[in-house]
């Protein structure tokens, strides 16, 4: 089986309410670094938000409104 057509999308905006990480937030791998170690990710996706703009403990409001804006422009991009 072909798992070309569905690879992975790494979309920081769908990360948690990061109210949880007053401390530091956590440091994720890359996407090329996921790939290279063996995980069918699309390196070339362009996620809506970049990590370094997730907001270190952010309000709870900004996380609904990270949400939303996150389905409001997916509905726009493939309405």
């Amino acid at each position: 089986m072909d798992h070309s057509e569905h690879k992975l999308k790494i979309e920081p905006t769908l990360f948690e309410w990061t109210g949880w990480y007053a401390k530091g937030m956590p440091k994720w791998l890359t996407p090329q670094e996921l790939s290279e170690s063996g995980f069918e990710v699309d390196t070339s996706y362009v996620p809506f938000m970049e990590i370094a703009k997730l907001i270190n403990d952010e309000p709870v409001e900004e996380y609904y409104g990270r949400s939303f804006r996150l389905v409001k422009d997916l509905l726009e991009k493939d309405g």
